[in-house]
């Protein structure tokens, strides 16, 4: 009978798939910015970039580095989708859809290496069902959340198989799902491995080839963050996203039961995993709520995080193992489980069913030009104005100077004919960023930001054949052969461990 819960778990999913896959598309605070994100996306990368950093149509046509910072699991699962044909609304609610399923399954899975397969069933159940993941999911539209929740079991049960190989690619998978998660679950993952679970060799193994994995994503992440006006934006004030400030409901009476039928259990401080999850699930709660305020001065903590209530991500983890702790050690199962299901749906019933939706097809995702970010923040350093309008004329000469004639323009490569009386400075209509390049007449040039922020090259008199294109800084390659290097070693490993077998 085991064999069938994980289908049983796709079954009870259901509400949530009707409330995905409803006609439209469900209105949130990020839903439809990340449909328009992935198609710009998909644009850059069926031009020839890749990895895919700099989204040319974005920007009001200058283009937006968003995809060198933010989370791009989800783009490239989604492109590839959309290679199918599948229209860029359905590759999203599919994303979504198929990450809320994983988390249920993978809970399963993760909690059947402690429990027993109705407390495992039951924790699933739990961890697709609480108010936070609904809310991320219907409410904020945070697609890159939902699809880490969704990797988040999968590295816990890889710890549990004490497998370094297994953890190190959910690891590399969730640091490519979403940032912050990844920022909070790490540190959690490590120490979890550390409490009986691994040797800190497998540790440091896993740690280390996660993050090489990742590396072409985080490494320029990092860097690059120094040519952006990120550090002197405010995206938001953590202060208006305590649990309190924004819902009570996001706990749940649910979170009540669950947290305080523990300390009702036979030696609930004696497991290490136990000790563990209700450690961490206080913490987590604790800094979800206004009472943690002073540690949210921390410009770090505020600019990394952002929103307080995002440490319900870690208490969705310790709600699930210590509700299938409960349910497996509790005489009178069918009660306690009653009580508990009847808790969760009325803490979660708010949150299941989106009650407006939008119906918009592909072609207005397709060829919207925002920055598909809160406060732009991700905008190059040396752009002076942000645009409102978009910039169709893509290189400006002035007439007296000579005529340029366009020869190719295919997504962030640019090629023209050039003929002058003079020599002259050509500002081409793209946001200035570390990675651009150009060639006049097959020799390499350098290009610098014009007054205004956007690429300038100096041309000479006469007829010339000009390339632009944007790649790779010697940075990117470096973190791009970190994560070529981590993906050959991890192949060969379990290469060498099935012939050993």
């Amino acid at each position: 009978m085991h064999k069938f819960l994980p289908l049983l778990l796709i079954i009870f999913s259901l509400p949530i798939m009707w409330g995905i896959f409803h006609p439209g598309f469900f209105v949130s605070d990020d839903g439809h910015w990340m449909i328009i994100r992935l198609s710009a996306f998909y644009e850059a990368l069926t031009s020839g970039q890749f990895p895919v950093r700099f989204l040319p149509r974005l920007n009001e046509g200058l283009g937006y580095p968003v995809a060198d910072f933010l989370y791009p699991l989800f783009l490239y699962v989604g492109s590839l989708l959309h290679i199918l044909r599948i229209p860029f609304v359905l590759d999203v609610k599919i994303i979504l859809g198929v990450s809320v399923i994983t988390s249920g399954v993978g809970m399963y899975i993760f909690l059947k290496k402690n429990f027993s397969s109705f407390a495992s069933f039951f924790g699933g159940l739990l961890f697709m069902y609480l108010p936070y993941h609904l809310y991320d999911l219907f409410n904020r539209g945070s697609v890159g959340e939902i699809v880490s929740l969704g990797v988040v079991p999968f590295l816990f049960w890889a710890i549990e198989k004490k497998s370094w190989t297994l953890s190190s690619i959910f690891l590399g998978l969730l640091i490519l799902a979403h940032n912050s998660l990844a920022i909070f679950f790490f540190p959690v993952a490590v120490m979890y491995a550390y409490v009986g679970k691994m040797s800190i060799r497998h540790i440091v193994l896993f740690s280390g080839f996660g993050l090489g994995l990742a590396a072409f994503f985080w490494i320029p992440a990092l860097f690059d963050k120094q040519f952006t006006i990120f550090d002197t934006v405010i995206v938001s004030n953590p202060f208006n996203y305590f649990v309190n400030t924004v819902s009570y409901q996001l706990a749940g009476w649910i979170m009540l039961a669950i947290f305080g039928g523990i300390f009702f259990t036979k030696k609930p401080f004696k497991e290490k995993s136990l000790l563990f999850f209700i450690i961490l699930g206080i913490s987590s709660l604790f800094l979800s709520f206004s009472i943690s305020s002073i540690f949210w001065k921390s410009k770090v903590l505020a600019e990394f995080v952002q929103f307080p209530f995002r440490f319900l991500s870690l208490t969705l983890l310790c709600e699930s193992f210590l509700g299938a702790y409960l349910v497996e050690h509790f005489k009178q199962k069918i009660i306690l489980t009653s009580v508990l299901s009847l808790l969760l749906v009325f803490s979660s019933l708010p949150y299941l069913f989106p009650t407006k939706y939008d119906y918009q097809n592909d072609s207005f995702y397709a060829t919207n030009a925002a920055t598909t970010t809160v406060q732009n923040e991700y905008m190059p350093r040396w752009l002076v104005h942000i645009p409102t309008a978009y910039m169709y004329q893509k290189i400006v000469l002035p007439k007296e100077v000579g005529s340029i004639t366009i020869t190719q323009q295919k997504g962030t490569a640019l090629r023209f004919a050039s003929d002058t009386n003079r020599d002259s400075n050509v500002v081409i209509a793209f946001a200035y960023f570390p990675g651009w390049f150009a060639t006049i007449d097959g020799r390499k040039v350098s290009l610098a930001p014009s007054n205004t922020g956007m690429l300038q090259l100096r041309v000479p008199k006469g007829h010339h054949v000009v390339h632009i294109w944007f790649g790779e800084t010697w940075q990117r390659v470096f973190a791009d052969i970190a994560s070529i290097l981590s993906v050959a070693l991890i192949v060969l490993f379990l290469i060498k461990k099935r012939y050993e077998k």
